[in-house]
C-alpha cells in the first residue's frame, strides 16, 4: 500500500488471529528506488498473517470484520504504540473457527454524532 507520511499519523498493522499493532511513522525510513524495504510485523503462528494495514491517526477509530460478519469497534488512542518488529497485542478475542478478514478507518464516534467531519 501508499500514503502520504505525516508525522502525526502511525502506521497500524492487524493480523488474522486478531493482533494488532501500531508504530510511529518516524520508526520507517524514507527508501529510494533502490531500496529493499523493511520489516514492519513480526508475523507469528500466533498472530497469523496480515489482514490490513493502514496510516491512521491516534484521534481516528478502527474497525475490523471478521469472517462471521461480527465488526467491532476500537479507538485508536487506546492501542499501544510499538517498535517496527514486535508482534502487537490482541485487538479482538476470537473463536477457534473465527478470522479478521478486513480493517477499516473510521470517523471518532463523537464526531458522527455531531454531524462533524
Amino acid at each position: 500500500g501508499m500514503d502520504i507520511a505525516d508525522d502525526n499519523k502511525y502506521i497500524l498493522c492487524v493480523s488474522e488471529n486478531g493482533y494488532g499493532k501500531l508504530t510511529a511513522i518516524k520508526h520507517y525510513r524514507k527508501q529510494n528506488r533502490s531500496g529493499k524495504g523493511m520489516l514492519t510485523y513480526n508475523i507469528t503462528t500466533k498472530t497469523g498473517a496480515l489482514v490490513g494495514f493502514n496510516s491512521i491517526g491516534k484521534d481516528e477509530d478502527l474497525m475490523m470484520i471478521n469472517n462471521q460478519g461480527i465488526a467491532i469497534r476500537l479507538e485508536v488512542k487506546n492501542i499501544s504504540s510499538m517498535v517496527r518488529a514486535a508482534q502487537g497485542v490482541r485487538l479482538q478475542r476470537l473463536n477457534d473457527d473465527e478470522k479478521v478478514v478486513t480493517i477499516a478507518k473510521m470517523i471518532p464516534a463523537e464526531e458522527e454524532e455531531n454531524g462533524e467531519e
